[in-house]
């Protein structure tokens, strides 16, 4: 039996209505696989897209087959090493960047019905941990707006409105973006007292990153003289196995110095060493609530300059 749910759905039979709702499911399954189109059409590869977006690689590339097949032409030539956008996929990575960013506008504009707006704000993940401890001092619940970290290794496109904020390790490079640079960052290498006594500091085990995709993960990965006995994907499980004494890791010094049960047993590693940056979008500097956000994140990082440079270590 069908209902009339008002005058306006009177003349819809069921059968109607039901093909309206076939439709729109139809749509959104297809700007799914069009997002990740978006991804594996930028890295070029199924690998380096899992990582961004937490597909597998084989589920990526059953999904971009069923692209193909849905849209009736092929997109990628695939080969060992990666995936090339044909004529056809690039028209539609065109076509599907335009979607993303009226996608994005839209997405901008549903939120603006909320009592509060939402401020995206990337970083690293032990960035993100550092201004996680520190809340209280760039937000508030009475603040007139709201806060969303996205903890992210890789970068995130600013310029896209993927986030509205993000704190980089260099400068932005579209002219699009604005920046500001910060103090020097210091990474050192730390280990508990017992697994230093245990074989002194020149014969330290390592622990490391188990997806060695950041600066830090890679330098570790190239040069560490001793063995690596254990990975960990989280960095919460990185300091955790550090401080039982399993091995050394290699932390920023705003992170080491600050956890209880760990040592600096190394100095400053230099070819880790560079200099934060605040990046936005150049028209968003002008937004009074990001315009806050950005004064206490300046006033935050200032206030730790000494720490987070690795000068404040005994």
């Amino acid at each position: 039996m069908c209902f009339r749910f008002n005058q306006c759905y009177a003349a819809l039979t069921c059968d109607k209505i039901f093909e309206i709702a076939a439709h729109f499911s139809k749509m959104k399954h297809l700007w799914s696989d069009l997002k990740l189109f978006i991804i594996v059409a930028r890295t070029k590869s199924l690998s380096e897209a899992s990582r961004q977006c937490g597909q597998s690689p084989a589920t990526l590339g059953r999904r971009m087959l069923a692209l193909e097949k849905a849209t009736n032409h092929q997109l990628f030539h695939r080969h060992a090493r990666g995936y090339e956008l044909t004529r056809d996929g690039t028209e539609l990575l065109e076509m599907a960047e335009r979607a993303e960013a009226e996608m994005s506008e839209i997405e901008k504009w549903r939120s603006k019905d909320h009592s509060k707006p939402t401020i995206r704000l990337t970083a690293g993940s032990w960035t993100t941990l550092f201004l996680t401890q520190n809340i209280n001092l760039i937000w508030q619940v009475k603040d007139p707006f709201l806060l969303s970290f996205i903890q992210a290794d890789h970068k995130l496109d600013l310029g896209r409105r993927e986030a509205e904020i993000g704190i980089r390790n260099a400068p932005p490079s579209s002219t699009s973006m604005a920046g500001q640079k910060l103090g020097p960052v210091a990474f050192a290498s730390y280990a508990s007292p017992q697994l230093v006594e245990r074989y002194g500091v020149d014969a330290l085990p390592w622990i490391a990153p188990a997806n060695p995709t950041t600066p830090s993960a890679r330098w570790l990965e190239q040069t560490a003289k001793q063995p690596i006995v254990m990975t960990a994907s989280s960095i919460r499980n990185l300091l955790d196995l550090a401080n039982v004494g399993i091995g050394q890791v290699v932390l920023p010094c705003f992170i080491g110095d600050q956890r209880s049960g760990l040592l600096r047993v190394s100095k400053p590693i230099e070819e880790l060493a560079h200099h934060q940056w605040l990046v936005m979008h150049h028209e968003d500097r002008f937004e009074k609530q990001q315009r806050e956000l950005l004064s206490r994140l300046r006033k935050l990082l200032n206030k730790n300059r000494r720490l987070i440079a690795g000068e404040l270590s005994t």
